[in-house]
């Protein structure tokens, strides 16, 4: 049965001698016997062992098991016993508060009380004492209370600063890591866009200057032929030299391992090169008079076809294209097709002709690099940081929401991308304290196209902000810019004017 909450307790002779050694008590019971102070009221003394983590089921099961020991007693029960005035006094002058430092046989004594006029106190003093007893529980209880507040104020003092100190911590760590991330997610895009600016500009140049060179040495090699011929046989040379051409090209055609074709307008196959069986399964000579694009998985047939009636119709605007070959044997193959228009004797259009390379480790690399890039955009939508990831043409191609909450921007962070950097710096300098200086300072940072750290300026709010502007480089060229914001704490800053 629980010992109701109004009850006082007092510890006895035993519970004293208990406290110091022990001996025999459970480790909650001797805790427990640990915080009772002389004498206590049960509320107080349940109030002090949840503080210090006993759950309230420990706490009754124990405080019986204290009273059945005889280690504590209900006040109304020491009261009775012959011995209570003589043990209260012993609890007056006992110090309950345990010192580790002493040995356990050491008595710990308080600075006597000053003495009674008499031994035992009269029944008319009975009342007072009663009355100090109860005055010293409220007092302690209030003093319980006042410490709980004080703790609660460290609390929430000092946790803001632990946060911004962990932060402080963090952040170099975070930008180390976030940098060749985005280095690295940015790469494989821009070499992309080179390559295949580069061979919009070079192909048509290169099938040019190959027809010329061609042209040339078979001109060179009839004039050869003729210069060499008899003059009994003038005729022989005409003849003979078409099936030596016609020979050392077959040849040619049968030595390479990627295959080679050619389509009419209507992309139907009219000439594929023996390496096509070996590429595909299929013999080479299935595939005459079928459109080329039938032996591609359906998601690419449609891309496969318009490229080269595109290329053979003089209207393509690209002369590369990446699919998923079907091969024989029910694998796909991920290609690469490269074609060029093809002419005839007089120079009009009659159709496409091409190669197919394999381009499985490319479509390995440009998956990686989408898996990257989806990473990256997470990571950076996630930081605390203010992101602003700038491109070589000065727009925005990825933004993160902790930038629309730091500018007070009431859109989408996506909606940022592909607006001019200078452009969103000047709405946003209105946030900050002298929006001409904070200007003023932006454009000479972006002019030195140097990288610069630790760049404070003053919001228009009292915020502090730090900013970084550093350069994204791609071997010995710069790609593009990076933008961090960060908000300071009680940090000096330099403010805009």
């Amino acid at each position: 049965m629980n010992i109701p909450s109004n009850q006082v307790l007092t510890k006895t002779p035993q519970g004293v001698n208990a406290t110091r050694s022990g001996v025999g008590l459970p480790p909650k019971a001797h805790a427990m016997l640990k915080l009772f102070d002389g004498s206590m009221p049960v509320a107080a003394f349940k109030v002090a062992c949840l503080g210090a983590s006993i759950s309230e089921q420990d706490f009754q099961s124990t405080l019986q098991d204290l009273v059945a020991r005889d280690h504590l007693r209900v006040a109304a029960d020491a009261a009775a016993a012959p011995s209570s005035a003589a043990e209260r006094r012993l609890l007056q002058t006992l110090d309950f508060t345990v010192n580790d430092d002493l040995p356990a046989s050491a008595p710990r004594m308080r600075a006597p009380a000053p003495a009674p006029a008499v031994a035992t106190p009269a029944p008319a003093t009975m009342p007072a004492a009663v009355a100090a007893e109860a005055a010293a529980r409220e007092d302690k209880a209030a003093r319980l209370k006042r410490e709980t507040e004080v703790r609660q104020k460290l609390v929430a003092e000092l946790q803001p600063r632990i946060e911004e100190d962990l932060r402080a911590k963090l952040r170099p760590q975070l930008e180390q890591e976030l940098r060749p991330k985005l280095i690295a997610a940015l790469r494989p895009g821009i070499e992309a866009e080179l390559r295949g600016a580069l061979a919009r500009e070079l192909t048509p140049r290169v099938e040019l200057e190959l027809k010329a060179r061609f042209a040339r040495s078979l001109a060179a090699q009839k004039i050869a032929e003729q210069q060499v011929a008899p003059e009994a046989a003038p005729a022989a040379a005409p003849v003979m030299a078409p099936a030596a051409e016609d020979s050392t090209r077959e040849r040619v055609l049968a030595s390479l391992s990627t295959p080679l074709f050619s389509v009419d307008k209507d992309g139907v196959c009219n000439f594929m090169s023996a390496a096509w069986e070996q590429f595909s399964g299929f013999a080479a000579g299935d595939a005459l008079g079928k459109p080329l694009a039938e032996y591609f998985v359906d998601a690419d047939r449609r891309a496969v076809s318009s490229l080269l009636t595109g290329i053979a119709n003089g209207t393509a605007l690209r002369f590369e294209q990446q699919g998923a070959l079907r091969r024989k044997d029910g694998e796909p193959l991920w290609v690469e097709i490269g074609a060029a228009p093809l002419t005839a004797a007089d120079g009009t259009l009659s159709g496409a002709c091409g190669v197919m390379r394999e381009a499985a480790e490319l479509r390995r690399a440009l998956d990686q690099a989408e898996a990257d890039g989806v990473r990256l955009l997470l990571l950076v939508d996630q930081i605390d940081t203010a992101v602003i990831l700038e491109d070589a043409g000065g727009n925005i191609q990825q933004a993160n929401t902790a930038l629309c909450g730091l500018l007070s921007l009431d859109v989408a962070s996506y909606s940022l991308e592909g607006m001019p950097v200078a452009e969103l710096l000047e709405s946003a300098a209105q946030c900050f304290i002298g929006p001409e200086g904070f200007l003023r300072r932006v454009a000479e940072m972006r002019a030195a196209k140097e990288d610069v750290k630790g760049e404070s300026f003053v919001m228009a709010d009292g915020r502090v902000v730090e900013q970084d502007y550093l350069a994204v480089t791609a071997g010995d060229n710069t790609v593009g810019h990076l933008w961090l914001f960060r908000e300071m704490q009680r940090a000096p800053a330099r403010a805009a004017g």
